[in-house]
């Protein structure tokens, strides 16, 4: 078995390329890490976003059922428009 060695132009050629790439690979961990970061504070403001529109929407479910009461109706009805429930006398049934 005859054993190759490396001349020390070859080793430092193969030494350097090799130091090239642990660079190259340290740049793209620290640009991955740059834009995980960037993305998670993202992701926290498009979550707050969505707590807020979740409170919104409950306000507005809760003001609608509020305003759906009949009393509530009602109470509009005679305020603003002078509305009053009719009499017995002032009901005309319609048959078919």
């Amino acid at each position: 078995m005859k054993k190759t060695s490396l001349s020390a132009a070859q080793q430092l050629c193969l030494l350097s390329g090799m130091l090239i790439l642990v660079l190259i690979s340290s740049v793209y961990v620290v640009y991955a890490k740059h834009l995980n970061r960037d993305l998670y504070i993202k992701l926290q403001r498009i979550e707050d976003v969505k707590g807020r529109m979740e409170v919104r929407w409950g306000q507005l479910q809760l003001e609608q059922s509020t305003f759906g009461k009949h009393s509530k109706i009602e109470s509009i009805a005679r305020k603003q428009l002078n509305m009053v429930v009719p009499s017995s006398e002032d009901i005309v049934m319609v048959k078919r």
